[in-house]
């Protein structure tokens, strides 16, 4: 068998899932990871290795990075001249300096790991949408984490998924007219733990709450449109469309609604394999660039009042 050669830059969470996820994709891979945790495998498709002990960047099929992201930078630099697409997990940059800096690389081989933008929730939600939407409310709410994992402001840790999302889905990027973003609650380590973003176009409100100050996980997203009001629960992997069947009425002093309940339950979604499974296409086909403007254009906006 011919093996197919992975470089995984971080063996958490993430670096973990992507491996998993492959294994089953691509039975023929196998994996060198750099970490800076030393690792005993037992499994033979993966070997620790050092960054120098890398002789020939483009003799690996792909590469992930996958670790804290104050170095996804930093890594991106070493692996540059890489001839295919690298996945890097967001933020790809936190700062206005790193974003300029990576913009005067001018190396489009990044496929960022947006991975709310390959979650068919939101493809089932615009297809259901009958008009434009005309005020979006999101709210992405964690509980606390360990202070070793938290590298950046809420906002590109939590609030990117969702405005990656809106950009993907919902909002042309060049329709926007006002974009506001802040922050609040900053912790020891000197990053903030609330934040919310707001963008207006001439048609539409969408307002983005995110913490990491929560006391459970929630993530909800409300869609309103003239015809329609649309929610997502990410969590539950659950939509409700709900449409008004006739005008409200008043019965015995009371206004009553009228509307009509739509639920579409869809378990099986799985937006980490989509999107792994998207990211093999690319390096099977020999792409060398996807989404990279919209990649830009999120950070950007982060960017903008940071």
């Amino acid at each position: 068998m011919t093996h197919k050669k992975f470089l995984v830059i971080g063996y958490g969470n993430m670096g973990k899932l992507h491996v998993s996820i492959i294994k089953t994709l691509v039975p023929e891979a196998i994996f060198d990871i750099i970490d800076e945790k030393k690792f005993n495998f037992k499994d033979k498709c993966l070997s620790q290795i050092l960054l120098e002990e890398i002789k020939n960047i483009n003799s690996y099929y792909g590469i992930i990075i996958s670790s804290h992201s104050d170095s996804h930078l930093r890594y991106f630099r070493n692996f540059k001249d890489f001839k295919k697409l690298i996945f890097i997990e967001k933020p790809i940059v936190n700062s206005s300096s790193e974003f300029n800096e990576l913009v005067s690389y001018n190396h489009k081989n990044i496929f960022c790991g947006f991975i709310e933008t390959h979650n068919e929730l939101f493809k089932i939600a615009k297809d259901n949408l009958t008009t434009d939407p005309f005020l979006i409310q999101v709210e992405r709410i964690s509980s606390q984490v360990e202070p070793e994992r938290v590298k950046d402001d809420v906002s590109f840790d939590l609030t990117i998924h969702d405005l990656s999302v809106a950009l993907e889905y919902f909002i042309d990027f060049n329709s926007i007219i006002s974009f506001q973003s802040l922050n609040k609650n900053k912790n020891s380590q000197g990053f903030f733990e609330l934040n919310n973003s707001k963008i207006e176009t001439n048609e539409l409100l969408a307002n983005f709450t995110s913490s990491r100050l929560g006391q459970k996980k929630i993530r909800i997203w409300k869609i309103f449109s003239q015809k329609e009001e649309i929610q997502i629960d990410l969590i539950n992997k659950e939509i409700n469309i709900i449409r008004q069947s006739r005008a409200g009425s008043l019965e015995k002093n009371q206004l009553t609604q009228n509307n009509s309940l739509k639920t579409i339950n869809a378990p099986e979604v799985n937006p980490a394999k989509i999107q792994m499974e998207k990211y093999l296409e690319l390096l099977e086909s020999g792409s060398t660039e996807y989404n990279f403007e919209k990649l830009l254009k999120v950070h950007e906006l982060l960017l903008k009042d940071n």
